[in-house]
């Protein structure tokens, strides 16, 4: 940018540097950290420190190294019958992805959600003890023979359609599971591993404390976004099962973590 376009701003306020934030972002959507340091002249530090105030009250949400403006995918949870077509195809070639990852006789852990949805009808009728929160995942599974649904029960969340608070800590970590396929809202460098939903967290980090292997299947849409409630730190995940769209930084934030990181070639309606 160059200083015809940059605002007269060597007199802003606090406020009114942060009001200019907004139109900025108001206009670009999503911008990065360096680029607002640049074109208000001021530190990147003065520019964190604002963004995280206007993320406090609602005005935008921090991603790694950027801010982003609160849009209907992001400042809100939708039904599972809204994001199940969100990025149709890139979830069908994640979940196929997945899914060839599954061995016969296995016990598995599917979270609820629209991704898992898809990676549980791509499931072949073979012998398998599956683990779920999700209405619409046992739903999908009880057509299946030879696959043994175990379901936690207590409240149904009707908009994720996902039971949590039924198991008690004590019963659950009597289970032992082979891998745990973890859908999410978020996975941000720095904020980690989030969901919408406080207890739905909570049932997250039990199904990950008896599972072998920690499995995220997302498409690239959630990478850089943050949610209030954290499951786990990145770290912590075995694998990640994405599209090819997925940023630089995380491909090598997987290499830094020793992550396996698996991209589907194959976006399948």
């Amino acid at each position: 940018m160059n200083d015809s376009e940059r605002p007269d701003n060597e007199n802003f306020t606090t406020i009114e540097r942060r009001d200019e934030i907004i139109k900025i972002l108001h206009d670009k959507s999503r911008v990065r950290v360096s680029y607002l340091s640049n074109i208000l002249r001021v530190s990147e530090v003065t520019i964190r420190n604002d963004l995280k105030k206007l993320e406090d009250v609602g005005e935008l949400i921090r991603a790694h190294g950027y801010a982003l403006i609160p849009n209907k995918e992001t400042s809100r949870e939708s039904p599972v019958e809204e994001k199940i077509v969100i990025n149709k195809d890139l979830k069908c070639g994640v979940a196929g992805l997945a899914a060839s990852t599954i061995e016969s006789g296995e016990a598995i852990i599917l979270d609820s959600g629209s991704t898992t949805e898809r990676l549980a009808e791509e499931l072949e009728d073979v012998p398998l003890t599956v683990l779920t929160n999700g209405l619409n995942i046992a739903m999908c599974l009880s057509k299946s023979k030879n696959i043994n649904i175990i379901m936690n029960g207590g409240r149904l969340r009707k908009k994720a359609l996902s039971f949590s608070d039924g198991f008690q800590e004590s019963q659950i970590m009597t289970y032992r599971f082979d891998k745990y396929f973890l859908g999410v809202d978020g996975l941000d460098i720095s904020a980690g591993v989030t969901t919408f939903d406080e207890s739905e967290a909570k049932i997250n980090r039990l199904f990950c404390s008896i599972s072998d292997k920690v499995i995220i299947v997302c498409d690239s849409s959630k990478f850089g976004v943050r949610k209030h409630n954290v499951i786990c730190p990145i770290k912590n995940i075995d694998t990640i099962i994405t599209d090819s769209g997925v940023p630089n930084e995380y491909i090598n934030m997987c290499n830094k973590f020793g992550i396996n990181l698996l991209i589907s070639k194959e976006d399948r309606s």
